[in-house]
């Protein structure tokens, strides 16, 4: 009614009715006539579409897919969609565990998540798989978290689209777009002007569902599940010889961890992307990148923290502070010295201050408040700032220097648990 008449649909109480407004551009006519006709044509497209579900109606979801996948081209060079379906199926169990989802819901909804392409209902209305799926799915007896997972697999769609919201289903969801990744960069498919396959969509599709759901993963982890999966499922030779032979020049035909940095760097890529597009200037996102690993969610939680950084008003002597430190004991590596062993009064206020801030900023850091571990590294502005002023830190006497450094390792130490403060611009 929508997509092929134009017609607006009229909704009573939140239910849909029998009713519906067309817009004409024929004031003369008669209405009567013009919405008799309009209904017959709107009646014809209804009829079509219960003949679409009654012929769907009766197979099974699963049924539909049976010899039918295995016709459909997935990508060339890369198998069939029924190949396809078997490695999502397999990759989303070993995701389970991550996601917090079961192993076997998780395969049985990557077993048929992609049969409802070759339905009567999809095939007319393309924009409908996932859902038709689900609804086979329910019908044919599959448990709801089955046949909710088929739908969520195809989340999120578009930028600002919701992720998955349930276990099975985000494993489906990043198992389907990391099939996606590993194949196209192993046949040398990886996006350079346009990006046909929509790689970056996937990319951000596996980071946004990720940190929606809270999920810790290191992501050579992730990519390296995806990657043995593929490796694993494939029936005409090994993958990495295609992936070679297809790049013509590169890594060796073995080299599984080479492939895992380009995809790991690819999606970390469109993480920095995304934030950058949201508002968040890109030195800021490569501090946090300097000093986090590739863990989405651990470098949202830092983002997000270090965002409203600039806005402090003292912000340019907070930086001024934190990048002398960090400069200074760039290629230091002296330990820190014994309370004991300190002298001036800086040294000893620096110390005590230390000893309150490292343990409040470690259990920070274990809650993921980077917002309140950050709060305690600024009471180290001061005690660092009256270190500079009262003595020389790269004393002439090598007992001064160790010293001092040592205790500025400590700070660069603090500092390091949230980004490279250095690399914030001041401008």
């Amino acid at each position: 009614m929508k997509h092929h008449q134009r017609y607006f649909p009229v909704f009573r109480g939140g239910e849909l009715t029998h009713r519906f407004v067309v817009i004409s551009n024929n004031p003369w006519g008669d209405a009567e006539r013009i919405a008799a006709g309009n209904a017959r044509v709107l009646r014809a497209r209804f009829d079509d579409a219960k003949f679409f579900l009654a012929e769907d109606h009766k197979l099974t979801l699963e049924a539909h897919g049976e010899g039918q996948l295995e016709k459909m081209q997935w990508i060339r060079g890369l198998s069939t969609m029924a190949a396809k379906q078997q490695r999502v199926a397999s990759l989303a169990a070993a995701l389970a565990p991550i996601t917090g989802a079961d192993a076997v819901e998780a395969a049985r909804a990557g077993t048929l998540s992609k049969c409802d392409l070759v339905t009567h209902m999809v095939g007319e209305f393309p924009e409908l798989q996932g859902h038709m799926g689900r609804l086979y799915a329910a019908r044919g007896g599959e448990s709801e978290a089955v046949s909710v997972a088929i739908e969520e697999a195809y989340l999120p769609r578009y930028a600002d689209d919701e992720v998955a919201g349930s276990p099975a289903g985000r494993a489906l969801a990043i198992a389907d777009r990391l099939d996606t990744l590993v194949g196209c960069f192993g046949i040398g498919m990886k996006p350079k002007g346009g990006d046909p396959q929509g790689l970056r969509r996937a990319a951000l599709g596996v980071v946004r569902t990720l940190v929606g759901a809270g999920l810790r993963v290191d992501l050579h982890h992730l990519l390296g599940l995806a990657v043995d999966n593929f490796h694993g499922a494939s029936l005409e030779g090994s993958f990495y010889d295609k992936w070679t032979k297809a790049r013509g020049t590169g890594p060796a035909a073995s080299d599984r961890d080479a492939l895992i940095d380009d995809l790991s760097a690819f999606v970390v890529a469109r993480w920095r992307a995304n934030a950058v597009a949201g508002g968040v200037t890109g030195d800021l996102v490569d501090a946090v990148l300097a000093a986090t690993g590739p863990d989405p969610v651990l470098l949202q939680h830092k983002l997000d923290a270090l965002a409203d950084l600039p806005g402090n008003p003292e912000f340019g002597t907070i930086m001024e502070t934190f990048k002398r430190t960090l400069n200074i004991t760039r290629d230091a590596d002296d330990g820190p010295p014994p309370r004991d062993a300190l002298v001036d009064d800086a040294e000893l206020a620096l110390f005590d201050a230390l000893e309150t801030a490292e343990a409040a900023v470690a259990s920070h850091v274990e809650a993921l408040d980077y917002a309140a571990a950050l709060e305690v590294m600024l009471t180290l502005r001061a005690p660092v700032a009256r270190l500079f002023d009262d003595v020389m830190v790269n004393s002439d006497d090598p007992a001064e220097r160790t010293r001092r450094l040592g205790l500025l390792n400590r700070v660069s130490g603090c500092f390091l648990a949230l980004a490279d403060f250095a690399r914030i611009s001041t401008r």
